[in-house]
């Protein structure tokens, strides 16, 4: 309600009373912030008729449950949460806490720097609560023979970059990539065997992997063999043009969801709120497809907020939940001093408050890297340096 409609309404208690149910039918956050946001007509009729917020609430049969003030995280409240959540028996991993509490999460890396420095602040083993499947030395084989039979890459690079929780379980059982293979009876050395990519080499191995029934979308065949992918872009100038080359329609293997729908969006939405409020910046908590798909359903973020009956705004001044510019940088520089990797792809998978948080002050996540005074590109090679020497003793 705009402030010319408000001033037309001749307010009584019982009007207020009808608005405040009305609110609560359609799922709208009941605190006086928020009615103060969206609707300042309704709250100014509250102050002068009830006085005290929750008074409007109680005459409105409304249990006036007080709103919890954000929270400022320290080392010991965040020991403390993690504690709790442990003796409630709630998952403990960093994915199920970045989920479940984006607060906690970007709080745990602010003052801790790292997921597993804070759980051993609260005396939780890290391993302890990794999520893994479960593994045996028999479902490494016959993984290893599954990638084999349908052409996937398996050098430890190709390995590391498509399965993740696969080569751990093969530096576990085996501790040697090459005894890995070796038990799936599959020569190392032609597990490393490069290929030298020309056009007719490219189309061959598309075929081949179409044959094969592989997954034929891009980022499949990224994942997969890199090299092939960066083949595809090298010799044909992207990956449409290489798939039609090998005869292959290239709308007929692109992996899309079915499109969000409207009512799809709304649930989403509403299930991620607190208190009728959506969590700022919303990709650190939705994920990127559903924000695109409520971009494009309803025009703005904001828009597919207030469809659902939600508020969503920054909050005041330079501020994302505890995050501010000072802190990111200084996240930054501390996670830097620590050895960590500060990829853009990395972070974006394994920090994701302080990755989206980045993005919005600084514009970027790479500008973020660099007003922190950090050299990007040295930071990448050197971590590029890592991964290869890893890649080489594991094989």
């Amino acid at each position: 309600m705009n402030d010319a409609s408000a001033k037309q309404v001749r307010w009584s208690r019982e009007k207020i009373v009808a608005s405040l149910v009305e609110r609560q039918a359609r799922g709208m956050a009941m605190n006086a912030t928020a009615i103060r946001k969206s609707d300042g007509g309704l709250a100014g009729a509250i102050c002068r008729f009830f006085g005290p917020h929750h008074a409007a609430l109680r005459a409105a049969c409304i249990d006036p449950v007080p709103v919890p003030p954000k929270r400022l995280w320290t080392r010991d409240r965040i020991v403390t949460a993690l504690q709790a959540r442990q003796a409630k028996g709630m998952a403990m991993n960093d994915r199920a806490i970045q989920k479940t509490d984006v607060r906690l999460s970007a709080g745990i890396y602010s003052c801790f720097g790292s997921h597993d420095a804070a759980l051993r602040a609260a005396g939780i083993e890290p391993e302890s609560v990794r999520l893994r499947e479960g593994w045996s030395k028999g479902k490494v084989v016959a993984a290893l023979r599954e990638r084999q039979a349908t052409g996937l890459g398996l050098n430890d690079s190709a390995i590391r970059g498509s399965h993740g929780a696969l080569r751990g379980a093969i530096r576990m059982y085996f501790h040697s990539h090459d005894a890995a293979l070796r038990a799936a009876a599959i020569d190392p050395a032609s597990a490393r065997k490069r290929v030298s990519w020309d056009k007719a080499s490219v189309v061959q191995s598309l075929r081949d992997r179409q044959a094969q029934g592989a997954a034929m979308n891009f980022k499949a065949i990224e994942r997969s063999d890199l090299r092939l992918a960066h083949a595809m872009v090298y010799h044909w100038g992207g990956y449409d043009a290489a798939l039609r080359a090998a005869g292959i329609d290239p709308a007929s293997v692109r992996k899309r969801r079915p499109d969000w729908t409207g009512g799809e969006i709304i649930d989403a939405l509403r299930g991620l709120a607190r208190d009728g409020v959506l969590p700022w910046p919303l990709e650190a908590s939705a994920g990127v497809a559903l924000v695109d798909a409520a971009r494009r359903r309803f025009g703005s973020i904001k828009a597919a907020a207030q469809a659902a009956g939600l508020h969503y705004e920054r909050a005041g001044g330079r501020e994302i939940g505890h995050w501010t510019e000072e802190v990111v940088l200084q996240t930054l520089r501390d996670l830097h001093r620590d050895g960590h990797d500060l990829r853009y792809r990395f972070m974006k998978e394994h920090s994701q408050p302080l990755f989206f948080a980045a993005k919005e002050f600084f514009g970027s996540y790479v500008n973020a890297v660099r007003q922190a005074g950090i050299d990007y590109w040295q930071m990448s090679q050197a971590h590029l340096a890592r991964d290869r020497a890893a890649a080489r003793d594991a094989g």
